[in-house]
């Protein structure tokens, strides 16, 4: 997907790319813990309110060596908590939520209608780096856009 023309206080790959930069080094650490031994980690970011996606895989394996289809989990992870507006944890919990082609993985969250599915380590953890990833989202939006409200005017435009 090309870069998208978004004011400065939305989400974007550049933003996103911020608090990749930002909280990455935690998540290398924890992929080399607890990753599925192949070092690739997929994150998928779904906003709510456009469906636009964003896609991150860190590791350096092509995804033809896969040992699994990680970028298809996570973007089926965060897609499921967007409809759903749950965390993966809590449908897990009410099974009737799920559609044929959902996946049954742990590893995604939803909050304020941001969905962050991740794949590539255990359930746990994958469950742990998506909170962190859009916790970190959340903040770093939050005090982007509160330095920036006074320059803004009466109206975003």
């Amino acid at each position: 997907m090309d870069k998208l023309e978004m004011p400065p206080y939305v989400l974007d790959y550049d933003f996103l790319e911020e608090v990749l930069a930002l909280i990455g080094p935690a998540i290398k650490v924890l992929m080399q813990r607890f990753g599925e031994g192949q070092g690739v980690l997929y994150i998928t970011v779904v906003l709510e309110s456009d469906g636009i996606e964003f896609d991150y895989e860190i590791g350096d394996l092509p995804s033809k060596d896969w040992q699994y289809p990680y970028g298809d989990l996570a973007e089926n992870k965060a897609r499921v908590a967007l409809r759903e507006k749950m965390d993966m944890a809590d449908i897990l919990k009410e099974p009737w939520r799920f559609r044929i082609g959902d996946t049954v993985y742990d590893g995604s969250v939803y909050e304020a209608g941001i969905a962050v599915g991740v794949s590539g380590c255990d359930e746990d953890t994958d469950t742990l780096i998506a909170r962190f990833f859009l916790n970190t989202i959340l903040m770093m939006s939050r005090r982007k856009f509160s330095k920036e409200r006074k320059n803004i005017g009466n109206f975003i435009e």
